[in-house]
């Protein structure tokens, strides 16, 4: 498949993480690091969603250059024991629409707030004609940039899951700004045709 193909994860330590040393943990993040590197892969952002959920501790974006690089990344984290310290969930998917010049990955605010979304399209959008579905991108788009929203990524993932169709990353000035948005979106009957999760997150800082 021709690249490049966008990894959503989610991830959580498990007892093992919690048995080992701070050395033996500052080891295995630089092996992690180093897998990603040898297959031409890149970190597009990496969040911190626990205040935000009970379940994910880290969750974020991987861009890898093909399908044969998330191939050889998965066997070189196997082979590193990764799924011994880590229990995670992940999502395939390329860049939806493929030529949107308009989508960046620069963070723009001092201290941004993200939120990671998957959707899934109900009945009610079958029922539209696709004057109706355009429109209704097109307001969801206007919305977002009228809540302070910048789109960062959005994905097509149906192709490697059976539950979702879209995946994303949305970035937003603060709390209040995701607020403001969900606000707009519910009062524009937003829900009724996108059905989804997601979760908020801030930028995790190695240093």
């Amino acid at each position: 498949m021709i690249g490049p193909i966008y990894k959503l994860w989610m991830c959580r330590p498990t007892e093992s993480w919690y048995r080992m040393s701070q050395e033996e943990r500052d080891a295995y993040i630089a092996r992690s690091q180093e897998a990603l590197q040898r297959v031409g892969g890149k970190t597009i952002v990496t969040l911190t969603p626990l205040w935000s959920n009970k379940r994910w501790v880290l969750a974020g974006v991987e861009e890898f250059p093909d399908i044969d690089a998330v191939y050889k990344h998965a066997e070189i984290l196997f082979f590193q024991d990764h799924y011994r310290f880590i229990e995670s969930f992940s999502i395939l998917g390329v860049r939806w629409p493929p030529d949107d010049s308009a989508q960046t990955l620069r963070p723009t605010m001092e201290s941004p707030v993200f939120k990671v979304w998957m959707m899934r399209l109900p009945e009610a959008w079958y029922a539209l004609s696709q004057e109706e579905r355009n429109a209704n991108g097109a307001r969801a788009a206007q919305i977002l940039e009228q809540a302070g929203g910048n789109q960062i990524i959005v994905c097509a993932c149906g192709w490697s899951n059976e539950q979702w169709v879209l995946f994303g990353v949305e970035e937003f000035p603060s709390v209040e700004a995701t607020q403001r948005h969900t606000d707009l979106l519910f009062a524009n009957d937003h829900f009724r045709y996108s059905d989804g999760v997601s979760m908020l997150g801030t930028l995790w800082r190695t240093e």
